[in-house]
């Protein structure tokens, strides 16, 4: 910041002071702000009028001669009051302090050696971002100037950004793990391995959104979301709830924030969660869901795209009609709930799926049955009763729909019939 030679506001006469100073050292004021500086002096009774009053910087901050200092512009300025004797100086400095400040997580992982910058949301949203980063470990996970994180070695740190001024922080937890990027690590870092490949492609060994106590099925995705949700039971046959139930809101606008724990729903049949200004839809007939963040409608918009994790997408309807049409190679065996150990209730898939167990799949991979979400009213149903997975391609005639791998106790078919993408069906995730 360019530094002006001083402005003297009034000349100063012959007194007696043998001392003065300032209240406070350092004042904080708002664009356009006006605030009477606070003088100590000595002997009492000798007006702050009768003081020359001098600014460094005019043209961030003015001063009057009674003291009164005029935010004009974003910067600091040194505010010098005289008398013949004495001096004192006081800092103004002209910004929006953050009232709070928040970042996109509170907990994450990385895999050691990479890295990741954090977006810090500010209120008010014009305040200053000057910003102060700590690691309580940096041996394990270090913090740059710039919110940047590394994970250096198997660990985890507390990582806080600070207001530079003001009280306001926030923190993540970060914790940082060694894995092979071919492993399928999940959203919460628990590593479950390698894939399974079957029919030229490498399948997650588990549903995504998987956990084994809080959402056993996986989650449930509406088609393009990043983001997926865990079930209810108001219309769900066997009562299991998971640890959330979303909200459930009508379809939105393209432009205004996805909340990750809504379900949108639509008004017709075959229908998106997600509209125009006009009511129309926003997905096309032909991008995949894994083009959706490279699209230039899309790119970069929170809350829309892959929700598997790093190295992993959603299948393409070849991919997972693959698992049926693999010939004599891939056949199939549903397994009832009440003769499946994890109570689930699914398909097995591959050439020994007769005799694959969860114990020893034989090279065979396992799709539960984790039912769905309805579009138009928002309850969950048909869990351990049927399997809809969502594959990444559109619906070829020209629905707002997409392609589904569907099974039920009597059929595995490669599309039942379009599903509307306002549903909530799994996803099981493929290698890139």
């Amino acid at each position: 910041m360019s530094v002006l030679g001083a402005v003297l506001i009034c000349g100063c006469t012959k007194d007696n002071i043998s001392s003065m100073s300032f209240s406070e050292n350092e004042v904080f004021i708002r664009p356009g702000e006006a605030v009477k500086l606070i003088i100590n002096i000595e002997p009492a009774g000798i007006s702050a009028n009768s003081l020359s009053w001098a600014s460094s910087n005019p043209e961030a901050v003015t001063v009057d001669g009674e003291g009164v200092v005029t935010a004009v512009a974003f910067g600091e300025s040194v505010i010098t009051a005289s008398s013949s004797s004495e001096s004192a100086q006081c800092t103004v400095i002209v910004t929006i302090p953050a009232e709070s400040i928040s970042l996109e997580e509170d907990e994450m992982f990385l895999r050691t050696g990479s890295t990741y910058t954090f977006d810090v949301t500010v209120t008010p949203s014009d305040a200053e971002r000057d910003f102060v980063w700590t690691s309580s470990a940096p041996e394990y996970v270090s913090v740059s100037e710039d919110g940047t994180v590394t994970a250096v070695a198997d660990g985890e740190a507390e990582i806080t950004v600070t207001a530079a001024r003001g009280a306001v922080s926030a923190t993540c937890l970060v914790k940082a793990i060694s894995y092979d990027p071919d492993d399928y690590v999940d959203e919460w870092g628990i590593n479950h391995g390698k894939g399974i490949v079957m029919g030229g492609v490498t399948w997650a060994p588990v549903n995504c959104g998987y956990h084994e106590t809080d959402y056993p099925y996986g989650k449930l995705y509406q088609w393009g979301r990043s983001v997926g949700q865990g079930y209810s039971n108001d219309d769900n046959y066997y009562k299991r709830d998971d640890a959330t139930t979303p909200d459930v809101k009508m379809y939105i606008e393209l432009g205004q924030e996805i909340e990750d724990n809504v379900f949108y729903l639509t008004e017709v049949e075959l229908g998106q969660w997600m509209c125009d200004s006009e009511g129309g839809p926003v997905f096309d007939f032909t991008t995949s869901w894994n083009d959706l963040e490279s699209s230039e409608r899309f790119k970069g918009y929170p809350g829309i795209g892959n929700p598997c994790p790093e190295g992993w997408r959603v299948p393409t309807y070849n991919e997972l009609s693959s698992l049926k049409q693999g010939g004599a190679d891939y056949t199939t065996r549903y397994v009832r709930i009440d003769e499946d150990p994890t109570g689930q209730g699914g398909h097995w898939f591959g050439l020994n799926a007769a005799t694959a167990t969860h114990e020893d799949p034989q090279g065979c991979i396992w799709f539960c049955h984790p039912g769905s979400r309805h579009p138009l009213n928002g309850t969950s149903y048909n869990r351990a009763v049927a399997g809809e997975y969502w594959s990444a391609t559109p619906y070829n005639n020209g629905y707002d729909a997409a392609n589904v791998l569907y099974m039920d106790p009597r059929v595995v078919t490669d599309i039942q019939y379009p599903y509307a993408r306002a549903y909530g069906l799994p996803v099981r995730c493929v290698k890139e």
